[in-house]
């Protein structure tokens, strides 16, 4: 994950000591400058938001500009020999460089260390892939004579309509009569089986609980990357790739909700980063090129999209709206079509109307107690959020609809609910029901809604398409909600029982 970056970091310092080198024909002068030079540029980003965010709020990205100027105008500057020779360096820099290279070693060590002392306890966290563990799953589909399309669309975060009258004061009915009047089947009383994406993505798509999961990683591990697997080698796919489906997804910016085993994947931007290149490109120099306004700026943004608020609003935006085209592939195959939306799940980047909202905090994701705001903030921002969320997914579900051949099978559906008053660590400071109540809707194309009920859960959702329309009998698990930790995400507690209809 980090190769990429390590190398233009290396790149970059080895650039700055061949020019400065070249130059002066002093190698104490050019390492000393290289290597303060490369250490600036590649954290300029974060000493501008530090700045910003304690110093001086009011400045925009002409500060950053500024600081990145002032660096590069110092560096010509010591580059000159009469003015280092004021600085006396026999007397410091070879002490300095030994300092510098000490400096070297420890940040090469010390992640070293870290990543090590991972991997020495996460190795037998995974004896066998996790999807091996997952029981009663059938091993081959039923195919109909005209198999449909699937939809499985989650919108993150997106919570009952029932509680967000009563936490959030909101009247969702709007949109819940849209999906109605489409035909679709709203399940009233549904409930999340996880609070975490990660883990919910991974029982609704593998039809089960992970139960396996605290005997085989342990309830006090925080390693999450046997849930890659789980995600992208999923049952509920692998059945509709043996079926003959292709299979079809949007790029996220998460490597924990994408499935990167699909057939298709699409993307805002021309090039995807991984996360760690996102998170450099966003505190470095680079960045200052990226949130200008200008086409050189747009073409390096779409190349080197940084972690940031407007790559996440894109990518929201991208995934809804693709659904015209992906409706419109024509292919022998039918397709199966997962889309995770990253909202209306924080940081609020769009007001009601769908408008940027422009944010001076420095980019955040977090959920919960991991939101930098107040509780009132919160379910202000998160309302405007969602009142754009339906714009966008009503013309994508009435997109899906016209241009569909034949009537689709779509799911729409949230992962957990939202987290205005959710301790991720702490499960009695938290309100149960405003997290485990999730939007859950269904389109059927025989318009049969026999086997749902109204407190049907997403583990069961993939078993009831394939009994109704793939000949299986598979039987519904009991719909159950667990909680567990941020910190430890196995260390399960079934809090089924203890979700009542209102928050302390």
């Amino acid at each position: 994950m980090m190769v990429r970056s390590s190398l233009i970091a290396l790149l970059l310092a080895a650039s700055l000591l061949f020019i400065i080198y070249s130059t002066t024909r002093d190698p104490y002068r050019a390492v000393l400058l290289s290597a303060t030079g490369t250490l600036f540029l590649s954290a300029s980003g974060h000493v501008y938001r530090i700045i910003k965010s304690d110093y001086l709020p009011a400045v925009g990205n002409w500060f950053h500009i500024l600081l990145v100027v002032i660096e590069i105008s110092l560096l010509v500057f010591l580059a000159q020999k009469t003015i280092w020779l004021r600085l006396k360096p026999a007397r410091w820099q070879a002490q300095a460089v030994t300092y510098l290279n000490l400096f070297a070693v420890l940040t090469f060590v010390l992640p070293l260390y870290q990543i090590s002392a991972f991997w020495l306890g996460a190795f037998d966290d995974t004896p066998h892939p996790w999807t091996t563990y997952v029981k009663s799953v059938p091993t081959s589909l039923q195919a109909p004579a005209q198999p449909p399309d699937i939809y499985y669309i989650i919108l993150d975060g997106y919570g009952q309509a029932e509680m967000l009258s009563n936490v959030y004061g909101y009247d969702n009915s709007e949109f819940i009569r849209f999906l109605q009047s489409k035909g679709f089947y709203i399940a009233e009383q549904a409930r999340s089986n996880y609070f975490q994406t990660p883990i919910s993505l991974a029982s609704s798509l593998n039809m089960s609980y992970l139960d396996f999961a605290p005997e085989l990683a342990g309830k006090k591990t925080f390693n999450r990357l046997p849930l890659y697997e789980l995600l992208n080698n999923n049952h509920s796919l692998n059945l509709l790739h043996k079926t003959g489906y292709t299979s079809i997804t949007t790029e996220t910016g998460y490597n924990f909700t994408e499935i990167s085993s699909s057939d298709y994947a699409f993307s805002p931007f021309h090039n995807n980063l991984n996360d760690f290149e996102s998170f450099y490109v966003s505190t470095s120099a680079l960045s200052v090129f990226i949130e200008t306004s200008n086409p050189i700026s747009e073409a390096i943004f779409s190349l080197m999209p940084p972690a940031g608020y407007r790559a996440y609003g894109e990518r929201m935006v991208f995934s809804l709206q693709k659904l015209e085209d992906i409706a419109q592939m024509t292919d022998k195959s039918p397709k199966f079509v997962f889309i995770h939306v990253a909202g209306p799940h924080p940081p609020f980047v769009f007001d009601s109307k769908g408008n940027p909202i422009a944010i001076d905090k420095p980019f955040l994701s977090g959920d919960g107690i991991g939101f930098a705001a107040s509780t009132a903030d919160y379910q202000r921002d998160y309302i405007e959020q969602l009142k754009y969320i339906n714009i966008l997914a009503q013309n994508a579900i009435e997109d899906i609809l016209t241009h569909s051949t034949q009537p689709p099978i779509i799911i729409l559906q949230g992962d957990h609910g939202p987290a205005s008053l959710l301790n991720r660590d702490n499960l009695e400071a938290s309100c149960l029901y405003e997290r485990a109540s999730i939007l859950n809707a269904y389109y059927f194309p025989d318009s049969n809604y026999d086997l749902l009920y109204p407190s049907i859960t997403p583990v069961n959702s993939f078993r009831v398409l394939f009994n109704q329309f793939f000949g299986q009998d598979m039987p519904l698990l009991t719909d159950e909600t667990y909680f567990s930790p941020n910190s430890y995400p196995y260390q399960f507690t079934n809090i089924t029982s203890q979700i009542t209809k209102s928050c302390p």
